[in-house]
């Protein structure tokens, strides 16, 4: 698979190269299957955010009409609307009259459910709702707009103590893991938050991820 991968990227691979990227990604097959430069050592932990960030250049590039960073935006616009609402699959006809999401932010999000690599619309054309490629490609879309609200200081107390949350927020704090005020928070609203934030936290601390 890695070394499908690699020739699609216009690359090649011996099979021991091969067996040590999939080892480096711990043989996971989502990993492997969206993992896009094999000409640099992978880190498994920050593999769905290249991907997602390759993405939203791609996207952006052909669309002409907005940059990377506008649909990093829209992206977090939405999660953070989904969150609060606790609607991970919200309808495009409900999520069209979301006040938390401007024009421009629909406009991206329809561009990324058009592409289809990271968001598509599932679903009959009069019951189409937001869907992802993964669940775990779901989750880091929304541990990214937590970390986002909580370097903005506006993560509500509300999704601090939703234990639905603790997978979400666990993603969040392992990225920003000397946010000691953000630990302490999860500390007193949500424990098992820190839970998950040891699991996404690398052995090796030279990847920059530090530990809680």
């Amino acid at each position: 698979a890695v070394q499908r991968t690699a020739q699609t990227a216009g690359r090649s691979l011996s099979d021991m190269a091969a067996s040590k990227i999939s080892s480096e990604l711990g043989h996971d097959p989502l990993l492997i299957a969206i993992y896009r430069d094999p000409s640099k050592p992978p880190i498994a932990g920050r593999v769905i955010e290249e991907f997602i960030d390759d993405n939203l250049q791609s996207v952006a590039k052909e669309s002409g009409d907005y940059v990377a960073t506008d649909y990093r935006m829209a992206l977090r616009a939405l999660a953070t609307q989904m969150l609060l609402r606790r609607i991970l699959n919200p309808r495009w006809s409900l999520l069209r009259k979301w006040s938390g999401l401007g024009e421009a932010d629909l406009k991206c999000i329809g561009h990324l459910v058009n592409d289809g690599q990271v968001l598509y619309l599932g679903g009959t054309s009069d019951r189409q709702a937001i869907a992802y490629r993964h669940d775990r490609i779901r989750d880091w879309i929304l541990s990214d707009a937590v970390a986002d609200m909580a370097d903005a200081g506006t993560l509500p107390t509300e999704i601090l103590q939703e234990p639905y949350y603790a997978q979400v927020l666990g993603v969040a704090a392992a990225s920003r893991s000397t946010d000691t005020q953000f630990m302490a928070c999860l500390r007193s609203h949500n424990p098992l938050a820190l839970f998950y934030a040891y699991r996404q936290l690398p052995e090796d601390p030279k990847d920059g991820r530090g530990g809680l």
